[in-house]
């Protein structure tokens, strides 16, 4: 093969090694240290406060249940409606 003067290509051998990444483990030990402290510092906060948690687990455990509930009611609803749809545009293609 050659280029566009009519001249051979010429292919350079190089020899690649790659190079040690040792910030990139650094890095690594950082984040999950970092992370493990995040759950530590959350347990905590949730030892300290948990006369709190207490007191408001049942009006967070209701609000979770309504939510669950509204999706519900809303993905049987949106089948409902998908139906009527779907049966009103097969009667028009007749």
């Amino acid at each position: 093969m050659s280029d566009v003067l009519g001249q051979p290509y010429q292919q350079a051998v190089t020899k690649a090694e790659p190079r040690p990444r040792s910030w990139l483990v650094i890095l690594d030990y950082i984040f999950y240290i970092a992370l493990v402290l995040a759950a530590v510092g959350f347990l905590y906060y949730i030892y300290i406060f948990r006369d709190y948690a207490l007191l408001y687990a049942p009006f967070l455990l209701q609000a979770a249940g309504t939510t669950i509930m509204i999706s519900l009611v809303s993905m049987v609803l949106a089948t409902i409606f998908a139906s009527l749809v779907h049966l009103d545009a097969s009667r028009v293609s007749q």
